[in-house]
């Protein structure tokens, strides 16, 4: 097995919210949330482009996606939607207090960055299933909206399972360790 992630701290003092500035935006993140920094490239691509945008993404082993993301937050890294091919499965329409979603899933490939930082290379995690795209909504924007637009991307249990990583979250000490076989 090798680290890839060793003791990242996902605390803060904010006991609410915490906002990480991303590209042209900001995302959201509450206490208690374990997170990771990931990017993406197109599926084709070998290396991160020098222009790599790093966010931070929570762990959630609950979310049965690699990566679901918002359309807005794609544009936010300077990578619109548009930029990933849509996989060829039929997507999901969703009812939210917003209104109504499309969740599509797209090609892409997703990395890992190593902590502490240039201990490793990036990690691609296994994406065959693509990434879930929460496009934008189809209602008005509104204030639940905006608070879905600006919620940080969940990095979920797929990601993980194909990637065969051990993952490790230690509520006591408020840090995530990954390991990769």
């Amino acid at each position: 097995m090798s680290r890839l992630i060793d003791a990242f701290s996902f605390a803060h003092s904010n006991p609410e919210a915490l906002a990480h500035a991303v590209g042209a935006g900001k995302v959201v993140r509450f206490a208690l949330m374990p997170f990771v920094w990931v990017s993406l490239t197109r599926a084709d691509a070998t290396e991160l482009p020098p222009d790599d945008v790093r966010f931070p993404a929570v762990v959630d082993t609950g979310c049965n996606s690699t990566l679901l993301i918002s359309a807005e937050h794609l544009d936010l890294i300077g990578r619109p939607a548009s930029s990933f091919p849509k996989l060829s499965v039929p997507s999901t329409s969703v009812s939210t207090v917003g209104g109504k979603v499309e969740l599509v899933r797209r090609q892409a490939k997703l990395w890992l960055h190593p902590y502490p930082e240039g201990v490793s290379a990036p990690f691609v995690l296994e994406s065959t299933w693509g990434i879930t795209v929460r496009e934008k909504p189809t209602a008005p924007a509104n204030e639940a909206n905006q608070q879905c637009q600006e919620m940080i991307p969940l990095l979920g249990a797929r990601a993980f399972t194909l990637s065969r990583l051990v993952l490790h979250v230690d509520y006591g000490g408020l840090t995530t360790t990954i390991d990769a076989p």
